[in-house]
């Protein structure tokens, strides 16, 4: 596909459905090839530190998406080389979730090859937050028949008030000594949403 046809192809797949968006993706994925950017770099803190690696997505020549990895070698008995997986982006056209796929099968294979025992990955979830926040998510968890409307109370025989605050914390944005049980003005805030 000439680059200016899959230019116009995606800029029609920004702001679509999910499915139009995967339709797109599917019919794109036969000509996608991700592979490495460039040499991997040292991390910053000695020799021994680790490295640095990016990997793009292509369509054609037009980059679709690219991710990011680092890997930390053992340096103790007992310890494995371990590598990350971070940041996944891809263009707006496209669901993260199908373009991500080959990238990390990528990245797996090539950080396996430096030596990397375990893999792992950080995943941003932008709005979840927002959504916990909103639906009050973390009261389902805590909340037993004689919790009364709070849901700030503990289950029976065991305290989660201070994993409730991180929690709301988290979610919310709010440092976590604001979030006091419901006597609290930031308590009773939460508590009449």
């Amino acid at each position: 596909m000439a680059p200016p046809e899959l230019a116009a192809r995606l800029a029609e797949g920004v702001g679509q459905s999910v499915a139009v968006r995967s339709e797109l993706a599917a019919s794109l994925s036969s000509s996608w090839r991700a592979e490495p950017v460039g040499d991997p770099a040292a991390l910053q803190g000695g020799a021994g530190a680790g490295k640095a690696f990016a990997f793009a997505l292509r369509s054609g020549e037009a980059e679709v998406g690219m991710l990011r990895a680092a890997l930390w070698h053992a340096d103790r008995a007992g310890d494995v080389s371990t590598a990350m997986l971070f940041a996944p982006q891809c263009h707006p056209a496209l669901p993260l979730s199908t373009a991500a796929l080959p990238l990390i099968d990528c990245a797996r294979a090539m950080l396996h090859q430096h030596g990397a025992e375990r893999v792992a990955a950080v995943a941003a979830l932008p709005g979840l937050c927002e959504w916990v926040v909103q639906t009050r998510g973390w009261e389902p968890m805590w909340r037993t028949e004689s919790s009364g409307s709070s849901g700030w109370e503990a289950l029976p025989g065991s305290s989660h008030v201070a994993p409730r605050r991180r929690l709301l914390s988290a979610a919310s944005g709010c440092p976590e000594s604001a979030h006091r049980p419901v006597g609290s003005a930031l308590g009773q805030a939460h508590e009449r949403r």
